[in-house]
């Protein structure tokens, strides 16, 4: 009884030492992580890039968004629980919707293709992306898109532009950099 009274004490110091070192090695590779994503995405954005940690609803990841856009204003993350996707808008010219789910990019080019109102013009097409611009039936441009499917984080994203708003190719190009720039976290 006595050997046992005698280890209780240093029971409790090696476990607080145990805790101690389990917080120090969590904090380390939390930092460690953390300088290991903004290395991966430093390859995908350019210095005027600003990195965003997203944490809404059932979004968990990293993006880089145009400084140039932002000014001292901070981007706009709404995520609607009613539709299951995020908004990520800075101002006027930047709004892309990411939503949780797999789409069929040539699907959706075969809706475009069959639209009775307007017609597309498909500048870039692959298994995960489109870029396209969108013309009125007499040929007048109306807006420029893009559509894509993000298989780099866990869970796979579809993320495209707002199909209601109106951008031209610079503001169409910044949100395609700004989506390929997605990591997990």
């Amino acid at each position: 009884m006595a050997c046992l009274v005698s280890l209780k004490p240093f029971t409790m110091k090696m476990k607080n030492l145990y805790i101690l070192f389990i917080a120090f090695v969590i904090g380390a590779f939390a930092c460690t992580d953390t300088t290991k994503l903004d290395n991966e995405l430093e390859g995908r954005s350019s210095a005027t890039d600003s990195l965003f940690i997203v944490e809404k609803g059932p979004f968990q990841f990293a993006i880089r968004l145009p400084k140039d856009l932002l000014g001292d204003n901070l981007p706009m993350l709404i995520y609607k629980e009613s539709t299951g996707k995020l908004e990520v808008s800075i101002g006027e010219g930047f709004l892309l919707e990411i939503s949780q789910e797999i789409r069929d990019i040539s699907e959706l080019k075969k809706a475009l293709e069959t639209d009775a109102v307007l017609k597309s013009t498909f500048t870039e097409h692959s298994e995960d992306e489109l870029l396209y611009q969108v013309f009125l039936m007499d040929g007048s441009p109306v807006s420029w898109h893009y559509q894509c499917m993000i298989r780099s984080t866990e869970m796979p994203y579809f993320a495209t532009t707002d199909q209601t708003k109106v951008f031209n190719l610079d503001q169409v190009k910044k949100m395609r950099q700004a989506i390929a720039s997605i990591k997990p976290l």
